[in-house]
């Protein structure tokens, strides 16, 4: 099994982003796109939610990281997810969190791409 690199995992974010929570909660609600859109939306934000204790430069350079060795495999980017927005992970279903991870991997893309 791949383990994630432990420089990619030392900056938990505490918290857990109104828009996000908004999105959650609609896709609980059985909104359109569902968890996925959930995702996304926390994928096209990805770099404005770095953690408190994360540098700038630190977290884009983590970020450029993860784009190259987890969005290509979605359980190391679930797992990933999981450790640095625990709070988010706690809020999305574990039987929805392939699709959520779908939305974040795709949403990234798109950011990225714009």
């Amino acid at each position: 099994m791949t383990t994630i690199p432990k420089h990619l995992i030392a900056h938990p974010h505490r918290g857990l982003p109104g828009f996000v929570r908004g999105a959650i909660l609609t896709a609980s609600r059985g909104g359109a796109d569902g968890y996925r859109q959930a995702g996304y939306t926390l994928g096209r934000h990805i770099d404005a939610e770095s953690p408190d204790t994360c540098e700038n430069d630190e977290w884009h350079e983590i970020l450029r990281d993860v784009e190259e060795l987890l969005l290509p495999d979605p359980p190391l980017l679930a797992q990933w997810i999981g450790t640095t927005y625990p709070r988010i992970w706690q809020q999305v279903p574990p039987r929805r969190r392939e699709q959520f991870i779908e939305g974040v991997r795709q949403g990234y893309v798109d950011h990225a791409a714009a």
